[in-house]
């Protein structure tokens, strides 16, 4: 018993040496120069959705089961009941969605399909 004491008492002393060692990094962007900040020519940049969260009406997949389903305690999984549902109807409004992409002249976009 008295090893699990000694062993807790280092534990916890190596954690406050390690605090004190290395201090959270703090930036003060008043005093930041970061009007200079560039991104090399070669970065794209992208935009991703989920299937379940984008396209709606989904409800043959284990996400619908998991947010229309109970804990163990009798309670709804999702605050409020807010699931999915028909979500942003991405499924019937693709082709304007890739449009507003093309606009905010993002190159590249990631996403999933519901199978």
């Amino acid at each position: 018993m008295i090893y699990i004491i000694y062993i807790l008492l280092f534990y916890v002393l190596f954690i406050v040496y390690l605090n004190l060692k290395y201090p959270e990094t703090r930036w003060d962007w008043n005093i930041e120069k970061n009007n200079k900040f560039k991104l090399p020519e070669s970065f794209f940049w992208g935009t991703a959705t989920a299937s379940h969260q984008v396209e709606g009406g989904c409800k043959n997949n284990n996400w619908y089961k998991w947010e229309n389903n109970f804990d163990e305690e009798g309670k709804p999984r999702i605050k409020d009941n807010q699931v999915a549902g028909d979500a942003c109807d991405h499924w019937n409004r693709y082709n304007d969605d890739i449009l507003m992409l093309k606009e905010l002249g993002v190159t590249h976009y990631r996403f999933s399909l519901e199978w």
